[in-house]
């Protein structure tokens, strides 16, 4: 995955630009962040989330409260 992170980023960025209001796409560029090891990007998702956390994004609360607690 490593090799597909610059792009994969780009693509959140540009859906998030396109649909600046859809917590769904935060959430899942929130995913891919976490999934990637990307800390820094993923706290500033997560404080853009603000709790609005979609779970079909993240499949779990475990996941997710495991991704979070890595930046909170």
């Amino acid at each position: 995955m490593h090799e597909n992170r610059p792009r994969m980023r780009h693509g959140f960025e540009l859906m998030l630009d396109a649909f600046p209001g859809s917590m769904h796409n935060l959430n899942a560029f929130a995913y891919f962040a976490c999934r990637a090891n990307d800390e820094e990007t993923l706290a500033g998702l997560a404080r853009r989330l603000d709790g609005d956390l979609h779970l079909d994004v993240w499949g779990s609360l475990s996941r997710r409260h495991l991704c979070l607690s890595r930046v909170h």
